[in-house]
């Protein structure tokens, strides 16, 4: 009689050889074209026209998809539920409210169009009828709590020009220039690659002169030129020009060769497209 037992042993039993495991095999790689084919192809890329205007495709089968890049966006306020919107790429340094500014549902629009237009997400699915130029950006957004625009486009008074460069008669503007050099400070301390400022003052550039821009805010513009950055580190500040009719190109442009030798100037396509 046998006792039936578990866990029982034999010597006949062969040991386990060690194997270092096969290593998958990569995709084959895309060509250029291909991977701009790729790109194309997506429901998103051909809803938003933009993208094909600017032969954003072209920028992605180099590798250049926005990440590893943050862009700064100033402007009255965000959605950051927005299905473009991704969370995870929205830095948690931003500032969306505060306690004497929340911004309401309209004064939320612009900001988060602009945000889509520059960053919102890809997702190669037909969900949503766009993604942004650089949907693999990070992106740190400022709210800040501005007026409606004058209808009328007048300039603002900041004083007068003899046109020697002295300027008399000028309203105190110390206090704006303090807030939008500590709005820039921001930025450049935290490294931000490039900035969307989608506000100005009323009046076309053409209306002020050197001598009246650099009395009314200095800070503003010693910290926007980034005095002791090497170029290749400097943070690129963008502002949309143009949607004034009135707007004389020309001018405008040997205006900014002049003296905001800083700033990357965009105008509607219709026109022209400056950079520095």
């Amino acid at each position: 009689m046998s006792c039936g037992g578990g866990g029982g042993s034999s010597s006949n039993m062969t040991p386990v050889v060690s194997q270092t495991p096969t290593p998958p095999v990569a995709p084959p790689s895309l060509s250029f074209d291909e991977l701009k084919d790729q790109y194309e192809g997506y429901y998103e890329y051909q809803r938003q026209w933009g993208l094909n205007f600017i032969n954003a495709s072209s920028a992605y089968a180099r590798g250049a998809t926005g990440a590893g890049i943050t862009i700064g966006i100033t402007d009255s306020g965000l959605d950051n539920s927005h299905q473009e919107i991704s969370i995870s790429r929205l830095s948690a340094d931003s500032a969306l409210n505060y306690s004497d500014y929340t911004p309401n549902t309209r004064q939320k629009r612009h900001g988060t169009a602009v945000a889509s237009v520059a960053a919102g997400r890809q997702d190669k699915t037909n969900a949503t009828p766009m993604h942004g130029v650089a949907f693999e950006a990070d992106i740190l957004f400022v709210a800040i709590q501005l007026a409606e625009p004058d209808p009328n486009y007048d300039p603002v008074d900041i004083g007068n020009d003899d046109g020697s460069g002295n300027v008399s008669d000028a309203p105190d503007f110390t206090g704006i220039d303090n807030f939008f050099s500590q709005l820039f400070e921001i930025y450049n301390d935290y490294d931000v690659n490039i900035v969307n400022n989608s506000y100005g003052y009323s009046g076309n550039i053409i209306d002020y002169t050197e001598a009246q821009v650099r009395y009314a805010f200095p800070k503003t513009i010693t910290e926007m030129s980034q005095v002791g950055t090497p170029d290749s580190e400097k943070t690129i500040y963008v502002w949309a020009a143009g949607n004034a009719e009135a707007m004389q190109i020309k001018a405008l442009i040997i205006q900014v060769q002049n003296y905001y030798q800083e700033w990357l100037i965009i105008f509607q396509k219709s026109k022209a497209i400056l950079s520095r």
